[in-house]
C-alpha cells in the first residue's frame, strides 16, 4: 500500500468519525446509551480519537509526507538534469539521516561525474592529439618517402660528382705527369749539354756563364718536382733532409744564379753575412736555397730602381723580439739564423700583408707582374716544416723587407768538402779543369723482361764500365742475390711472376740474405705519378728512374747511392771525344735540327750517350717486336680486358718514349689512362691514332729521316 492510499484511508476514517460524532451530537435527545453518562463518555472518546488522529496526521504530514514529497521533487529535478538540488531535512530522524545519506550519495555521484567528465575531456584531448599525431605520422611517412627519394637522388648525384672528382684527379695527375715529363726532358737536356760543355776547354767567362746555366737548370728541375708535389707538402708528407752544407757557399750560389736578372733591370744585388754566423750547418740546403731564391726573385720582380740586399745573421732568441702576430719557432735546437731580403720596390699595402702567404693569393698591385701566387705560400710551408717563422715589413712606395727565422744545428766535418779542398790545393792556380775521381767498375744486377729496354740499358751500363748480370723477373733476382754479391740492383717495376715492388719487399725482409737487406735498389718505370713513387718508397726502393732513361741522370744516381763516380766523361786526364748530338743515323738526320714530336732521334741519341750504333740497334728491335705488341694490345681491346690493355699500353709507352716517338708516347699514355678509368669508348679512336702515328714512325725509321709532320 502506498503512502497516499494510507493517508487517504486515515482521512476517510477521520471523516467517518466526524460524521459519527456529529450524528451523536444531533441525536443527543435520543438516548441510545443507558445510563446517559455512557453517551457522553463515548462522545468524548470519539472526539478525542478524532482529534488525536488529526494531530497524528498533521505531525506525519509535516515530518514524513512533506520531506518525502520534497525528496521526490529533488529526484525529479535530478532526473531532469539539475545536479545542484539537495534533499534538506532539519529533523533529526531517520528521514533526516536518509536525506543526509542521499545528499552524500549525490555529492559522491557529482564528484565521480566531474571526474568522469574530466577524464572524458582528457580522453577527447588525447584522442585529438592521437588524430593529430596520426595525421603528422602520415605526413611524415610521405615526407620520409620524398626524403628517401631526395637522398637517393643526392646520393646518385654525389656518386657521380665523386666519380667526376676522382676522374678529374686522375686527369690532373696524368696532366702533371705528362707536363713533368715534357718539361723534365728539355731541362735535363739543357743541364747535360751544359755539363758536356763544361768538360771542354773554355775561358773563365764561358765557364762562369755555363756554370750558372747548369746550376739554374738543376734548381728549376727540382722546383718543378716541388710544384708537382705541392699536395704532398700540404699533406705533411714532405721530409726535410739533414746534411752538412756551407752557408757562405749556399748564399753565393743563390746570388750568382739571380745576378743576371738583377743586372737586366740595372739593380744592385748584394749580400752580407754577419761575422757571428756559423758557416757549416746541418739541414736541408736545397729547401733553404729554394726559399731564398723565391724571396730574391720576387724582390727583383717588384723593384724598378735601386736594388736588393740580403742579410744573414746568427741571433740570440732570448734577446730577439718577433712581430706580435708570430710565435716563437717550434724548433729551437741549434743556432737561430735570421735571413732578410730587403728591396726598394713598390711595397705592399698593410691590409694585403696578412694574406700574402696564402696559397694562390695575389694582390691587385701584384697581378700586373704575373706569377701564380704559390711562391710565398710554399716558402711559408717549408719554413713551418723547419719550425721557423716568416713575416714581412713593408710600406707602399718604400719597398719591402721579408724576414724568416730558422734554427739550424751546427754541421760536423764534411769529408767530401775537405778532400775537394786538398785536391784543389795541389792544382795549378791557372787551371780551369775540375779533378774528378777515377771511374769505378760496379757489379750491377739488371732485372728487365723487355728485350729492347734490356739491350739499351745493358749496353749503356757496359759503356759506363760496369759489370752487368741480367735476369727477367723478381724470383731470379732473389736467386741471384743469394748466390752472388752486387753493388746495386736496377729493376723494372712490371715483371712477370714477381714484380719489382714485391721483389723489393722480399729483399728488405731478408729473403735475399741479410747482407743484401740494405743494397741500393733503383726502380725503372714509365710512370711519373706521385702514387707510384709513394708505393716504391713504401716497398723499400732507394730511388726511381723514369723512362725514357736519361743515362747521365742514371749515372748520377749510381754515383749518389754507391759513392763512386762512374762516368768515363769525367776523367780530366784523358779527355773523351764526345759524339755530338747531331751525329747522323744513316745519312739524313743531319739536315733536321729542329726536334719533332714524330721521332726525336737527336734526343734519343743524347739519352744513349751519343751512341748511333746503339740507337740503330734499338730501332731494329722496335721494328722487329712492335707488331706483336700491337697485336696483343688489339686483342686485349677486343676482349675488353682493361688490365691487359693497361699493361700492353704501358709497355708500348715505354718503348716509344725510349726511341723518341713523342706523339706515339702521348697516345699510348692516353690509352693507358683510359684503361685505368675503364673508359672503353675512348680507346678505339686512340688506337687508330696510335696505329697511324706508329706507321709514320716506322716509315721514318726505315728511311732514316725525321720528316716535319704536323699532327
Amino acid at each position: 500500500m502506498s503512502i497516499r492510499k494510507l493517508f487517504f484511508l486515515i482521512y476517510t476514517m477521520c471523516i467517518a468519525l466526524s460524521f459519527l460524532l456529529a450524528f451523536l451530537i444531533i441525536q443527543r435527545d435520543g438516548v441510545f446509551f443507558n445510563p446517559p453518562q455512557l453517551y457522553y463518555i463515548i462522545l468524548l472518546a470519539i472526539a478525542i480519537l478524532l482529534i488525536g488522529i488529526l494531530v497524528t496526521v498533521a505531525i506525519l504530514h509535516r515530518l514524513v509526507i512533506t520531506p518525502i514529497l520534497n525528496g521526490m521533487r529533488i529526484v525529479q529535478a535530478l532526473m531532469a538534469g539539475d545536479q545542484q538540488k539537495r534533499w534538506h531535512i532539519s529533523a533529526q530522524n531517520e528521514l533526516g539521516t536518509l536525506a543526509g545519506m542521499f545528499n552524500e550519495l549525490l555529492d559522491l555521484k557529482q564528484q565521480k561525474t566531474y571526474a568522469l567528465k574530466k577524464k572524458y575531456l582528457e580522453l577527447r584531448r588525447l584522442h585529438a592529439q592521437i588524430l593529430e599525431h596520426t595525421k603528422i605520422q602520415k605526413e611524415l611517412i610521405v615526407h620520409q618517402d620524398e626524403l628517401k627519394k631526395m637522398v637517393l637522388n643526392q646520393s646518385r648525384e654525389l656518386q657521380i660528382a665523386k666519380e667526376g672528382v676522382a676522374k678529374a684527379d686522375r686527369l690532373k695527375s696524368l696532366l702533371l705527369a705528362t707536363a713533368s715529363h715534357e718539361l723534365r726532358t728539355p731541362i735535363a737536356a739543357m743541364i747535360s749539354t751544359a755539363e758536356l760543355l763544361l768538360k771542354t776547354h773554355l775561358d773563365s767567362e764561358q765557364h762562369y756563364h755555363l756554370d750558372i746555366i747548369r746550376e739554374t737548370g738543376r734548381h728549376v728541375l727540382r722546383i718543378l718536382g716541388d710544384i708537382l708535389d705541392l699536395s704532398k707538402i700540404e699533406a705533411g708528407k714532405l721530409q726535410l733532409e739533414k746534411r752538412n752544407f756551407d752557408l757562405n757557399n749556399l748564399i753565393q750560389r743563390t746570388i750568382r744564379s739571380l745576378l743576371i736578372q738583377a743586372k737586366a733591370k740595372s739593380l744592385f744585388l748584394q749580400y752580407h753575412i754577419a761575422e757571428n754566423t756559423p758557416t757549416l750547418l746541418l739541414g736541408d740546403a736545397f729547401r733553404l736555397q729554394q726559399i731564398l731564391m723565391n724571396l730574391i726573385a720576387n724582390a727583383i720582380k717588384f723593384t724598378e730602381r735601386g736594388g736588393i740586399t740580403v742579410e744573414v745573421a746568427g741571433i740570440d732568441l732570448q734577446q730577439f723580439t718577433l712581430p706580435p702576430e708570430k710565435s716563437k719557432p717550434m724548433y729551437t735546437d741549434g743556432q737561430p739564423i735570421l735571413f732578410s731580403v730587403q728591396d726598394t720596390g713598390i711595397g705592399i699595402e698593410e691590409e694585403k700583408q696578412k694574406r700574402l702567404f696564402d696559397t694562390f693569393y695575389q694582390g691587385n698591385t701584384i697581378t700586373q707582374y704575373g706569377g701564380t701566387g704559390l711562391g710565398l705560400s710554399i716558402c711559408r710551408k717549408l719554413i713551418d716544416l723547419m719550425g721557423g717563422a716568416i713575416w714581412v715589413e713593408s710600406e707602399v712606395g718604400f719597398g719591402s723587407k721579408f724576414c724568416f727565422l730558422v734554427c739550424l744545428p751546427r754541421g760536423g766535418p764534411n769529408k767530401t768538402a775537405t778532400n775537394a779542398k786538398m785536391i784543389a790545393s795541389r792544382m795549378s792556380p791557372n787551371t780551369t779543369r775540375r779533378v774528378k775521381l777515377q771511374p769505378t767498375s760496379l757489379d750491377i744486377l739488371l732485372a728487365e723482361d723487355n728485350p729492347t729496354n734490356l739491350q739499351i740499358t745493358l749496353k749503356v751500363l757496359e759503356k759506363l764500365g760496369h759489370n752487368i748480370h741480367t735476369v727477367q723477373n723478381g724470383k731470379e733476382v732473389l736467386e741471384e742475390l743469394n748466390k752472388n754479391v752486387y753493388h746495386l740492383v736496377l729493376m723494372d717495376l712490371e715483371m712477370p711472376e714477381m714484380d719489382g715492388l714485391e721483389t723489393t719487399q722480399q729483399i728488405r725482409v731478408g729473403k735475399a740474405g741479410t747482407q743484401n737487406q740494405k743494397i741500393p735498389i733503383l726502380g725503372i718505370t714509365a710512370h711519373t705519378l706521385e702514387e707510384v713513387y709513394d708505393k716504391c718508397m713504401m716497398a723499400g726502393m732507394t730511388d726511381l728512374v723514369i723512362r725514357p732513361i736519361d743515362f747521365v741522370a742514371l749515372d748520377n744516381l749510381i754515383e749518389k747511392y754507391t759513392a763512386s763516380k762512374t762516368s768515363p766523361w769525367e776523367n780530366p786526364l784523358e779527355p773523351q771525344v764526345i759524339v755530338p748530338m747531331t751525329t747522323p743515323i744513316g745519312t739524313n738526320l743531319e739536315s733536321h735540327d729542329k726536334l719533332d714530336d714524330l721521332l726525336d732521334m737527336k734526343e734519343a741519341l743524347r739519352r744513349l750517350g751519343g751512341e748511333p750504333q746503339l740507337l740503330q740497334a734499338m730501332f731494329q728491335d722496335f721494328l722487329r717486336l712492335f707488331p706483336e705488341r700491337m697485336s696483343l694490345l688489339k686483342q686485349a681491346i677486343e676482349d675488353q680486358n682493361f688490365e691487359q690493355i693497361f699493361s700492353h699500353a704501358h709497355t708500348i709507352k715505354g718503348t716509344t718514349s725510349q726511341i723518341g716517338a713523342k706523339a706515339s708516347t702521348k697516345i699510348a699514355a692516353a690509352i693507358e689512362q683510359a684503361a685505368n678509368m675503364r673508359d672503353m669508348k675512348e680507346i678505339p679512336p686512340l688506337l687508330q691514332q696510335l696505329e697511324a702515328d706508329i706507321s709514320r714512325v716506322i716509315e721514318a725509321i726505315q728511311k732514316n729521316e725525321n720528316p716535319n709532320i704536323v699532327h
